[in-house]
Formats: structure tokens, sequence, C-alpha cells
């Protein structure tokens, strides 16, 4: 191990104790704002669904800046990523264009989760003219909701028909 260490030149050693200092404060910044949160939450006496939602968001966050300094202190051109920027989103959009649901169910998720209608915890019922669906939902993601029935059924329901359907929140 001394060895491993013996040959890395100082710039790549200042790289990696940038890395390690760039990590512990990320994970501290992560720590504090979950408590942040949380205290904010039991203060405003606010429904833990919300709690749920806002630590995403948080974790995505910290995720996104923690890439983005150590691309920095490594020295990770744009240029160089370009290319794979560019495949990626090329293999994307033709995969969006097939499947165009994919698109509209990541766009009534960011409409559920600001205009908020019902939360994580609400019972609700879907209604249909085929089938009704009732339980309480238990999860909301980038694609679907997440429902549990009185009979213990998880069903996946598509956010695309969660904005197309009408809803009944029903008040326990």
């Amino acid at each position: 191990m001394k060895d491993l260490f013996n040959d890395l030149s100082p710039d790549t050693m200042i790289q990696l104790a940038i890395t390690g200092a760039i990590i512990i404060v990320m994970f501290i910044a992560r720590v504090a704002a979950r408590r942040v949160v949380a205290n904010h939450i039991q203060k405003h006496e606010m429904e833990p669904g919300r709690k749920y939602l806002l630590n995403k968001l948080i974790n995505l966050s910290v995720l996104l800046l923690t890439i983005t300094f150590l691309a920095l202190v490594w020295d990770i051109t744009f240029k160089g990523l370009a290319v794979y920027f560019t495949s990626f989103f090329a293999v994307a959009g033709v995969a969006l264009f097939a499947q165009w649901s994919i698109l509209s169910n990541i766009t009534a998720a960011v409409i559920l989760f600001f205009n908020y209608p019902f939360k994580i915890g609400s019972k609700i019922s879907l209604l249909d003219k085929d089938q009704t669906i009732t339980g309480v939902v238990t999860d909301i993601t980038l694609f679907t909701i997440q429902i549990k029935t009185d009979k213990k059924e998880e069903i996946s329901y598509p956010n695309t028909l969660a904005l197309q359907k009408p809803i009944q929140i029903i008040k326990s």
C-alpha cells in the first residue's frame, strides 16, 4: 500500500485529498439538510410524505453537486464528455420518441409534486368507468403512483392517468 502512494504524483495526491474532502463535506451537507427538513416538517406539523419526497430531492441535488465538483477537481473536460452526452441523448431521444409516455409520466410527476392533490399516506379512489381502485398511496415515483389496496394488493398507476382520471380523496 505504501508503494502505491509513492508512485503517485503530488498533483494526484492533492486531487485525492480534495476528493475526500468533497465527499465528507457533501455527506455533512446532506445530513444537515435532512435534519433541517425533519425539523421544518415537525415544526409545521406537515405530513411525513413530504419529508420523504424532499429527502429524495436532497439526495439527488447532493449527488449532482458532488459529481460536478469532482469533475472540476479531476479536470474532466466537457469536450470529452460531449461525445458521451450526445450519444446518450441520441439514444434517449429515440427511446422517448418511440415511447413518448415516459416523458409524459415524468412531466405528470412534476405536476403532481407541485400541485399535490394527494400525498403519500392519503387514501384515494381512482374513478374509472371500467374499474375503480381504492387504496392508500405508498409512493409517488417519476413514472407511477404506488397504491396499496384494502386487499393488500400493490398497484402501480401511471402518473399521466392520475392527471386524466378523476381522483377522489377519502378523508379518514
